[in-house]
């Protein structure tokens, strides 16, 4: 680093050596030249480019060839001038400039691209330079340089002013170079003798410090109220000065406010002078503190701008440019008489904005001509005022009432003192802002109807009568309840503006729909509610699924409540719910069904795509259900209808159903695993308390299966034992039943015949005392002794009583070889002679805190009997369940690492993700046949909370660690099918994600291109993936090269959607007219025409009502007649928070649609800022911007959601929230819609 710093100071000596001995002007014999580089972003055939100066015309048109440079460049050297005037041609054809226009000025070297020139080449590596020009220079120069290259001479090049003190240059072709600042040669920093500063990328350089990003300070605004013309600021803290009096000149904005931005102090006291002696506050007095971003006016200071106001004012055709006069009083005013120019906006309207005064008196004048007259005051203005033939207004007023503000009716050319101009009935305000019809015309489409008289919306009532009832003349359901307005006033007398007329909380639509009367509540007088009756209906959802296609539709039919239509859904929830999804022998997609309505029986129908069934038959189809109380997929009866290839069932109530192939889900469930291998056999008894005690301990309840029907009384004890013996192995095990109070029973000897064990267990009851001693003597007498292979024998005692047992009974179990398991519920669960009995013999003592609690114990005291327990990893899982296989409800068998407790390296333990079911989970197993077989191999059962084996179970991009619902998926993606989407090329033949303004010559207009991006961008989609089709001259590729797309979009552009010019305030309100859905915003229409007027950044563009147009317009000239566009605007400004949401939802619904139906949705953002994340990571903020929706990310952890966009050629991410409530005024989506589609 050393030996570098050395030999850049020997670079700069060497300069300065050279710089001495360089003569001080050109010989006579050195000729001049100018180097010219275009990038050919036109796509010309023959480059070439004519060159002429104010006297001199050295070549004849089109001029000469240019060279080709690679990479798309073209270069050519102008010898023998120091400057000229360049015109770029096709050779002669397609010129830029265009026509009539002015050559480009150019000197020197210059490269030109994409309408902006440059100094080096844009395409080579880039540092960006940014100076603050603190010591005030007067020619801010950067010289920079390499350890091996000197690419400029001493003092280098001018730096281009930003503003506000601050220079900056681009400098291209290198990675890092060494700088240094100067006044054009003058007073360089570092100092003569240093090394230059090292930069990469981009670096800010304040007071000798270097910085990544713009350093803070504070920023001071200061208005000019007393037209000092020059400002200075002097600031300090205490007694640290931050410059010598009289300060440094402020900045001046061009508007009568000058900004000075103070760097190194969190605080500062500031005063204000002029140069001349005259000072803000006065000599002797402390300077303002300010901490913060302030503006200061005329003794007042606040911490944001204060309003100025803006003059609209339509010249007299008589009269040249006009200037405006303003003043506040006789002795506090503007500039002198005759003021200052207005600037024209367009035709005859010109524009000025004051900034010395929120309000003031104006006036107007051009030479001799003033208004108002001489000697009459100024016309008193405030925020935004308007001016034509006599009438002043401001945004709001509105003469004649008719909705329409005065101003609007200015730039119409409608007659503010009456409400209807044109005499077709409806009001001038309906018009314009509500119906888009043209005010002044009585016909605007010239079709011989009377505006009034048209129907625009088709809901058979004319727009006069809309206008009269007060209805939307654009939507044919007003109040949305399923009638036209027309059917709701001529048909059935209903209010078009009331969804439910007759208050019977059905809508007028499904009134009439179910055949009731939308007038009455109760249409037959029986005495039940229209909503209270039951009728029957039907309701059919088409099913699309691409992995599972078997299944087209579902219908539900039913007698009930309500209309099926709005009260049922059935939702496709493949991919949605893992257990249903991954249901082995599955047929199509499952569905999950709800209803609103109160039914009895209602009737699910699958409609079955035979040709996609491929090997399965079509009666081996079966329809299950899920029942998730007990974690079951039950069979149901299903009908089969050859002829339509439907499959039906009956029910009492809806769940998740599904289609399975019976073959593959019976052939699931005889699969064994055998988890005991060649375990000895078991004998055991039961021995179950029925003493009187029990009835309050396991009290009887009322049992029903999943479908609600009663099974009968049942107790916890009976339950258990019922799932103990579902796990007898019935070729080595048996079982007895022992009851017990005082005394003891035999309820089933030894046996193996699982009948007659389960019938037996209907004798258990409560009554009596308790006695140990004669229940364990009694169960000692059921053992076989002498069948050598079942020398494992237990007895299982459960009570809730206390009880000693004497040792030599207990002596005589063990010597017998038994072991006495005990279980102990309600007061006496902890008894210590149940501890006793369980130690003493080598069995197991448990606590039931619950009755529930018995069932568990008793699965867990025959798992243990059987099955070996051991647990390596200490997961919570048997090393024998994780090796053999669990097997779901489902019928999938999961398989986990005995040797790691966390499979798949979720954080959680493969335990806590799946748990035994228990062996009541399934109590038979049913055979092809119809026949049962009970086995307890097959009786183990597994419950899945998430899957041990994938750590994102859902796959919805959550760890299973923080997904509250880790089987159920919570963000759902809708996407174009190809999710590539539109594929251009730029210059350098890089790959775009949707066409990029930035890379063509669109027009000479490098900001107003986006619009046409965007309707381009969808139709040639939608032509690439065959939902419309239409001639071009040239192939629409899946990959488009960029000199086609470029035709296409110009070609388009010309014919269908040319950009305005947003300073054209007449076109501007003609087409925020023509939207109706701006109506209800007409007090914001002032903002929208101001801010455009008013933004210098973007001066050309397309408007909401002009892209639906030329969509619309392009879809009818090709023919295309299934689809058209429309625009529905973001209304959050006037409606009520139920309409907000009810807006939010139809939204989200309808790119939902669009997106599954392969259309992309454009959208324009206002003037609201929108944050744009790349995939990169970087964020923007943009508005007033067209792009294209290509996805929608549905996040219901988060409730949030996101959409993927092309922008620029890029791929990015906004958040559907943000650009709803935020986009702005004006906002909009663009949908291109099914022609049937409301």
């Amino acid at each position: 680093m050393h030996g570098k710093k050395t030999l850049s100071i020997i670079l700069v000596i060497l300069m300065f050596v050279t710089a001495l001995i360089i003569p001080s002007s050109v010989s006579a014999t050195e000729t001049s030249s100018i180097t010219i580089h275009y990038f050919n972003g036109n796509n010309f055939k023959e480059p070439y480019v004519y060159y002429y100066s104010n006297n001199n015309q050295p070549v004849t048109w089109p001029g000469s060839a240019m060279k080709a440079e690679g990479n798309n460049w073209y270069s050519y050297i102008i010898s023998n001038m120091s400057e000229a005037k360049i015109i770029f041609s096709d050779n002669g054809k397609s010129q830029y400039p265009t026509q009539n226009e002015e050559g480009l000025s150019v000197s020197g070297e210059k490269w030109y691209k994409n309408g902006t020139s440059y100094n080096q080449n844009p395409d080579s590596s880039k540092i960006t330079v940014h100076y603050y020009n603190l010591n005030s220079w007067s020619n801010p120069y950067i010289y920079y340089y390499t350890n091996t290259e000197q690419p400029i001479s001493w003092p280098g090049v001018a730096m281009t002013s930003d503003g506000n003190g601050w220079y900056s240059y681009d400098i291209y072709g290198f990675e890092e170079v060494e700088i240094i600042f100067s006044n054009n040669g003058a007073n360089q920093v570092p100092a003569q003798n240093q090394p230059g500063y090292t930069v990469t990328d981009e670096k800010w350089f304040l007071n000798g410090t270097q910085y990544n990003s713009e350093p803070d300070g504070i920023t001071v605004h200061y208005q000019d109220y007393n037209n000092w013309g020059n400002v200075n600021i002097y600031y300090y803290n205490g007694n640290l000065e931050g410059t010598s009096w009289t300060g440094v000149p402020m900045y001046a904005d061009g508007d009568g406010w000058y900004t000075y931005k103070i760097y190194g102090y969190d605080e500062a006291r500031v005063l204000f002078n002029n140069g001349k002696g005259t000072q803000i506050p006065p000599a002797m007095e402390p300077g303002f503190l300010v901490s913060d971003e302030m503006w200061y006016i005329n003794g007042t200071w606040t911490t944001k701008r204060p309003d100025d106001i803006t003059v609209y004012f339509y010249k007299p055709d008589n009269w040249s440019a006009p200037n405006i006069y303003y003043y506040k009083n006789d002795n506090d005013t503007g500039k002198t008489w005759p003021g200052e120019a207005m600037k024209q906006v367009q035709d005859n309207w010109y524009s000025f904005t004051i900034t010395k005064y929120s309000e003031a008196k104006v006036m107007f004048n051009s030479n001799s001509k003033q208004i108002p007259a001489q000697n009459q005051p100024g016309l008193d203005a405030k925020g935004v005022m308007w001016y034509k033939n006599g009438v002043w207004c401001d945004t709001e007023s509105d003469s004649d009432k008719d909705e329409l503000p005065d101003y609007m009716e200015l730039i119409l050319g409608t007659d503010i003192f009456k409400i209807d101009t044109d005499g077709d009935g409806l009001p001038d305000g309906y018009e314009a802002l509500t119906l888009g019809t043209d005010p002044t015309k009585i016909d605007t489409d010239n079709n011989g109807v009377n505006d009034g008289a048209e129907d625009a919306d088709n809901d058979g009532l004319t727009n006069l009568k809309e206008y009269q009832l007060g209805t939307n003349p654009t939507n044919e359901d007003s109040d949305s309840d399923g009638l036209k307005d027309g059917e709701e006033v001529n048909t059935y007398k209903t209010d078009p503006l009331k969804k439910d007329t007759d208050g019977d909380t059905l809508s007028d639509g499904d009134d009439v729909a179910l055949g009731f009367s939308p007038l009455l509540k109760d249409t037959d007088n029986n005495g039940i509610l229209d909503c209270d009756e039951k009728v029957q209906q039907s309701f059919t959802q088409e099913i699309e699924c691409e992995d599972k296609p078997q299944v087209t539709d579902v219908s539900v039919s039913f007698k009930g409540t309500g209309n099926i239509n709005s009260t049922t859904t059935v939702t496709n929830i493949y991919n949605i719910d893992m257990l249903s999804t991954n249901l082995v022998g599955l047929v199509g997609a499952p569905v999950e069904i709800k209803t609103e309505s109160s039914f009895d029986e209602a009737v699910i129908k699958f409609k079955i795509d035979k040709i996609k069934l491929g090997n399965i038959e079509f009666e081996n189809l079966g329809i299950l259900w899920y029942d998730e109380g007990n974690d079951l997929f039950k069979m149901q009866d299903t009908t089969f209808d050859e002829t339509n290839s439907t499959i039906s069932a009956t029910v009492t109530h809806f769940s998740k159903y599904m289609v399975v192939d019976k073959k593959a889900w019976f052939k699931a469930w005889q699969q064994q695993i055998v988890y005991n291998g060649d375990s000895e056999g078991i004998q055991t008894v039961l021995a179950i308390d029925c003493s009187g005690s029990m009835s309050t301990n396991d009290p009887n309840f009322y049992y029903t299966d999943g479908n609600s029907i009663h099974i009968g009384n049942m107790t916890y004890r009976r339950m258990a034992a019922d799932s103990f013996i579902n796990a007898m192995r019935v070729t080595s095990d048996m079982i007895s039943i022992v009851t017990f109070d005082h005394s003891s029973n035999v309820t089933v000897p030894m046996t193996n015949d699982i009948v007659a064990l389960k019938a037996g267990l209907s004798s258990i009851y409560s009554s009596g005392g308790t006695n140990f001693t004669y229940a364990i003597q009694t169960s000692l007498l059921q053992f076989d002794y002498n069948n050598t292979e079942m020398s494992n024998r237990i007895i299982l005692l459960l009570t809730d009583g206390e009880d000693s047992v004497s040792d030599s009974i207990l002596q005589s179990a063990v010597d017998k070889g038994v072991k006495i398991y005990t279980v102990g519920i309600g007061q006496y669960a902890e008894s210590s002679s149940l501890k006793h009995i369980a130690e003493y013999t080598g069995g197991e003592f448990y606590i039931a805190k619950t009755a529930e609690d018995i069932v568990e114990i008793y699965d867990i005291i025959g798992l243990n009997q059987h099955i070996d327990m051991t647990d390596t990893d200490g997961d919570g899982i048997a090393d024998t369940f994780e090796t053999a296989g669990m097997r779901l409800s489902n019928g999938e068998i999961i398989y986990t690492d005995p040797l790691n407790w966390d499979t798949d390296g979720d954080g959680i333990r493969d335990g806590d993700e799946i748990v035994m079911g228990g062996f009541g989970s399934i109590h038979a197993v049913l055979n092809e046949d119809g026949s049962y077989t009970f086995t307890s191999d097959y009786g183990i059962t597994f419950y899945m909370k998430s899957n041990p084996t994938m750590s994102d179970s859902d796959e919805d991009g959550y760890n299973d660690k923080v997904d509250p619902r880790p089987l159920k998926c919570d963000v759902f993606k809708y996407a174009l099918k190809n999710e590539q989407y539109v594929k251009t090329l730029n210059q350098n033949n890089d790959l775009l994600y949707g066409g990029n303004q930035n890379s063509i010559q669109y027009k000479n207009i490098p900001n107003g291109g986006c619009g046409v991006i965007a309707a381009a961008d969808t139709l040639i989609y939608l032509k690439q993936q065959g939902n419309i089709d239409y001639y071009y001259k040239y192939p629409l590729e899946n990959i488009i090269s960029r000199s086609i797309y470029n035709q296409f979009i110009t070609s388009f552009s010309d014919e269908y959607l040319t950009p305005i010019d947003t300073n054209n305030i007449s076109d501007i309100i003609t087409e925020l007219c023509s939207s109706p859905a701006l109506g209800a915003n007409r007090k914001y229409l002032s903002e929208i025409i101001s801010n455009l007027i008013s933004d210098n950044t973007n001066t050309w563009g397309i408007l909401p009502p002009m892209f639906e147009s030329g969509i619309n317009n392009f879809l009818s000239k090709n023919k295309i007649e299934n689809y058209y566009c429309k625009c529905l605007y973001n209304p959050l400004y006037y409606i009520n928070n139920e309409q907000k949401e009810n807006y939010y939802n139809d939204i989200k619904l309808l790119i939902k649609k669009s997106l599954s139906n392969d259309i992309p949705i454009p959208i324009m953002t206002s003037f609201g800022k929108i944050r744009y994340k790349y995939e990169n990571g970087v964020t923007q903020d943009v508005s007033q911007h067209w792009v294209n929706i290509t996805s929608l990310i549905e996040d219901n952890i988060t409730h949030k959601i996101y959409l993927i966009i092309s922008t620029w050629g890029k791929k990015a991410t906004i958040n559907l929230d943000d650009f709803i409530y935020n986009a702005g005024t004006g906002s909009c989506f663009a949908f291109i819609l099914p022609k049937n589609a409301k």
